[in-house]
């Protein structure tokens, strides 16, 4: 029992931020569900939305965003380092 006790707040931290997250997704999910176009899973052409010249610094930001994430998570073992 001394596990428990010695854990307890960051497990009661770990419960709440899991919490937050499950509410979050019931809310975040039917709202960008109900912001997709009627079309989105049946187009005949995808829609490249980071070519659109309404945001490119945004666009710009994920598309390296995500580039870093690719490759961090790519090499996360040791032996790329």
């Amino acid at each position: 029992m001394d596990f428990l006790s010695d854990w307890q707040q960051p497990l009661l931290w770990a419960s709440g931020l899991s919490l937050f997250a499950l509410l979050a997704t019931l809310i975040a999910v039917p709202w960008v569900v109900t912001r997709l176009p009627q079309d989105y899973f049946c187009r005949e052409e995808r829609v490249v939305w980071r070519w659109r010249s309404e945001e490119p610094v945004f666009a710009r930001v994920v598309a390296a965003l995500k580039t870093y994430w690719a490759c961090c998570s790519s090499c996360w073992d040791s032996s790329c380092w």
